[in-house]
């Protein structure tokens, strides 16, 4: 009985977490069976609910392959380490190998601490592997390390128990066919292992199919712009708006020229640019954060004598934000990240950029697009390190998928690409406009913007939105009578929200409309999708509901 409690248990906390199989389970077992026996059971059936767990929680697309391979490099001569020790240490001196790694492990995971995303480096990758190696073949407890390793240096969890998975299933096999081939593997073994596979099963089956979390995610506000009378041309305020009744919730202070929101996203705050008073149109221009409440509290984060585009974004933390800034002479621009804290912000590389910048949904990377006749594509860690060339050339704006490791831009040749972390396309369509074949200055200008689910991607192209079904490859266009400037998607993914704007006309109107054909809805009058010449001026607020 206490074997099938113990794999039982083992199991529920890896159907839970993604790990945590043999660290509970082979310490149990150990109080009635051998610790040789308890190793090997433990390994056998780890192997199981690791690749359960990896195929039912659809892990396969979410792992560091690098870091995995590396892993597993290092940890070949771990194993033989650990084969040796176990083949000839004795029964009591497994105990307490066993005990020491329990409680050892315990302790660090309790302590560790995540590093930001901070890139590991290669011998202490290797390293981690060698000491999981070992740990596996010698204690059948290889977990712990490998788990504080990945969470220290990937900061999203999904990727953390994607690349955790893999390798616990393949360090876990090798460690069985290793203690099989010093002859440490008996029948008796294997026989206990299939009479304990059932109990395991249905360990895991209880972890992972669990009650849903009870949040949803809603569509809030809409910030969009408001320019302040024709008698006073270059005022702005944003507009906070409910997209079920179409009225001002509240604006920022008409006494302030505000521009540009972008809610962070977890919508409690809003990034935006506003122009101290008295000060020419672009000139003068400082980048805050405010709270996303009527009551206007800003915090600074940069001034500029200059800026005419702004479209950030944000840190998943919602505790940075990334953002093209302007040289005083419009020349090139600048990757820079900024606190929302104001605690200064600093430049990531000398590499000049264009307009676009997106933030990876992982927090690990930093897409964004040089400048010049080229217009390449790349990536950057936050910290400013390991910047690397993707594209080469003829890339306009760059988004990140919110789900996947995988980067949509828009481009000179007339076409929506989809493009993997190492550059490999998985995707190209046509985007309806004519190849450009001259410098792409206006780069920048045909912004893709994902659905939350990663399904979907819709772009403005000649005052029609084009929506882009990923999997599909299929693409479908919404014509409205007036051209439509810039879109955002809802929560649902069922509907979008845009700004038309007339002909000869600085100010349009924000509608709703959906994909399955019905008319639009309108929202408000009298908006506008970009301020200062350029910057973005549409945002959808995301809030979590109980």
């Amino acid at each position: 009985m206490i074997e099938w409690l113990a794999v039982a248990a083992g199991a529920i906390a890896a159907g839970l977490t993604g790990f945590g199989f043999n660290l509970v389970a082979v310490p149990l077992l150990t109080l009635v069976e051998s610790p040789r026996d308890a190793i090997v059971v433990g390994l056998l059936l780890g192997v199981v609910v690791s690749t359960v767990t990896s195929a039912v929680s659809g892990f396969r697309r979410e792992v560091e392959y690098d870091t995995l391979i590396l892993l597993l490099i290092g940890g070949v001569p771990g194993l033989a380490v650990g084969t040796v020790l176990f083949a000839t240490v004795s029964e009591g001196v497994l105990e307490i190998a066993i005990g020491a790694a329990t409680v050892g492990s315990a302790f660090a995971l309790l302590a560790q601490r995540p590093t930001g995303g901070a890139p590991a480096r290669s011998a202490t990758t290797l390293a981690v592997g060698a000491l999981a190696g070992a740990a596996a073949a010698g204690t059948g407890i290889a977990g712990p390390p490998v788990v504080v390793f990945l969470i220290a240096h990937l900061q999203d969890a999904v990727r953390v128990r994607g690349t955790f998975v893999w390798h616990s299933a393949i360090i876990s096999a090798s460690a069985v066919g290793a203690n099989a081939i010093a002859g440490e593997v008996t029948l008796d073994q294997l026989r206990l292992s299939v009479e304990l596979l059932p109990s395991t099963l249905v360990g895991l089956a209880a972890g992972i199919i669990r009650l849903p979390a009870k949040t949803t995610i809603v569509d809030g506000l809409i910030a969009v712009q408001d320019e302040i009378g024709s008698e006073e041309p270059g005022s702005y305020r944003i507009r906070f708006i409910d997209p079920r009744t179409g009225t001002d919730v509240f604006t920022t202070p008409s006494s302030v020229r505000a521009c540009g929101a972008q809610f962070s996203p977890d919508g409690s705050q809003y990034a935006f640019l506003y122009q101290d008073a008295g000060s020419d149109a672009g000139n003068d221009i400082s980048v805050a954060v405010a709270p996303a409440v009527a009551d206007f509290q800003p915090t600074l984060l940069m001034r500029k004598p200059v800026q005419m585009y702004f479209d950030p974004a944000w840190a998943p933390d919602a505790r940075s934000l990334a953002s093209t800034m302007e040289v005083a002479d419009l020349a090139f621009r600048e990757l820079w990240v900024l606190p929302a804290d104001g605690r200064g912000g600093r430049r990531l590389t000398e590499v000049q950029t264009s307009f676009s910048a997106d933030w990876s949904t992982d927090g690990e990377w930093i897409a964004f697009v040089g400048v010049g006749l080229t217009h390449p594509l790349y990536i950057i860690r936050p910290d400013g390190s390991d910047l690397r060339l993707l594209v080469p050339s003829g890339v306009d704006s760059v988004a990140w998928s919110p789900v996947r490791r995988e980067l949509a831009f828009s481009a000179s040749d007339a076409r929506l690409h989809v493009i993997s972390l190492n550059g490999t396309e998985l995707l190209a369509m046509d985007d309806g406009r004519d190849p450009i074949t001259t410098d792409l200055t206006g780069a920048g200008v045909i912004a893709p913007v994902w659905s939350d689910d990663g399904t979907k991607v819709a772009m403005v192209v000649d005052g029609a939105l084009k929506i882009f079904d990923i999997a599909a490859g299929s693409v479908a266009s919404i014509v409205l009578p007036d051209p439509i400037s810039r879109s955002v998607w809802s929560a649902s993914g069922r509907t979008l929200v845009v700004v038309t704007t007339p002909a000869e006309q600085v100010s349009g109107d924000l509608l709703e409309v959906s994909l399955n054909g019905t008319a639009p809805r309108l929202i408000a009058h009298g908006v506008r999708a970009n301020c200062m010449s350029a910057s973005a001026a549409l945002s959808w607020q995301r809030l979590t509901q109980p």
